[in-house]
């Protein structure tokens, strides 16, 4: 599936109801154990929009998916994930496909005036990532608080969560870390490991 498609995915949820180079990876499960099950994952009126796997042709990736969610009040969420092969050409790939959606997502829905992600580059680590890339503002056209969040994790799986909205009266940063630790919490109960950090 490509970038733009997913986008419009990412906008059709709402319909329904920090480093930059290439990190180091260890062990590899399927990339689909990352996207949320369900949209009660996420909260409360929350419900998943589709749930589909990514287009991997001509990549060197293990395994690629993402899923869309809708929530309460319009707000939104969308996550992708992408498996590196055990190779480092791999590991670099499923970097830089992730940053190329992060990108995409950063020129489609934040302000380039207002919103930066160097702004966030000092900032400590989310959990569970090794490397990561955030920005966070506020969403075009909807004027919703929004945040990108691009997380390197150790199991060889680069994570992208994008999240219009708040949750439980958070920001949209926090919430947006908050559906990426759920993202990860899971995959690790599905792959019976513990978190390095």
């Amino acid at each position: 599936m490509h970038l733009s498609l997913a986008i419009l995915l990412f906008i059709a949820a709402s319909a329904s109801v920090a480093a930059q180079a290439t990190p180091t990876f260890r062990s590899s499960p399927d990339a689909s154990h990352y996207i949320l099950r369900s949209g009660r994952e996420i909260g409360e009126g929350w419900v998943i929009s589709d749930k589909y796997p990514l287009d991997r042709e001509g990549t060197s990736l293990g395994s690629a998916y993402a899923g869309a969610y809708g929530g309460p009040k319009g707000h939104r969420a969308y996550i992708a994930a992408w498996e590196g092969e055990s190779t480092e050409q791999s590991r670099a790939e499923a970097w830089s496909t992730g940053g190329e959606f992060f990108d995409a997502a950063q020129l489609y829905f934040f302000d380039p005036e207002i919103d930066s992600e160097a702004q966030r580059a000092g900032e400590p680590l989310p959990d569970g990532c090794f490397a990561a890339r955030r920005v966070t503002g506020v969403a075009n056209p909807w004027g919703i608080p929004s945040a990108a969040i691009l997380c390197a994790t150790e199991q060889n799986v680069v994570v992208l969560v994008i999240f219009s909205g708040i949750l439980s009266g958070k920001g949209a940063m926090t919430s947006a870390e908050q559906v990426l630790a759920t993202s990860l919490e899971i995959a690790r109960e599905i792959q019976g490991t513990q978190p390095s950090n």
